[in-house]
């Protein structure tokens, strides 16, 4: 614990998570196409926060009101998921080895109760529990990045029948 404040961007988010989407825009964006870093990008955050709402809302919302924020998380969700769908379309593949490196820390914050900072809190800065969620988001992001920029990540639709991407 420490007496240091959580300093956020002035968009709600934690600047790691500014700096990975970024990162992934400009790299996917320099590799193939502008447009696919930015799908990637929005894909990568769809991928971390599905998984993280329910489970935020089974472990800390587990009340009278329980069916309610699970129904508005289900709306939100959908209404952001076809970002995945947009960026596997566009032969987007998560790299496996740092997808799974990211769930082994995800499980572990959720097996620790998920605990988090947030922006105006007034107790210090729990540092062990923001590692391990930016360490799970980062990972993500970087799977994301990778296998947007695999020689492999070419849409189907894009290649002729019988060549290699």
């Amino acid at each position: 614990m420490s007496d240091f404040g959580l300093f956020e961007s002035p968009f709600g988010v934690r600047w790691t998570t500014l700096a990975m989407g970024a990162t992934i825009v400009a790299v996917v964006g320099a590799r193939r196409r502008p447009f696919v870093g930015v799908v990637t990008a929005a894909a990568w955050m769809t991928a971390f926060e599905i998984p993280y709402q329910i489970a935020d809302a089974l472990t800390h919302h587990r009340d009278a009101h329980l069916a309610r924020t699970l129904g508005q998380d289900v709306f939100w969700l959908a209404t952001v998921a076809g970002w995945i769908g947009w960026a596997h379309a566009l032969g987007v593949r998560p790299d496996a080895r740092w997808a799974l490196l990211s769930a082994a820390i995800f499980a572990l914050w959720v097996a620790q109760g998920l605990p988090y900072n947030f922006a105006g809190q007034t107790g210090p800065v729990q540092w062990w529990p923001e590692l391990l969620n930016v360490g799970s988001k980062t990972a993500l992001g970087v799977a994301y990045m990778l296998g947007a920029v695999a020689p492999s990540a070419r849409p189907a639709w894009a290649t002729r029948s019988g060549q290699s991407p």
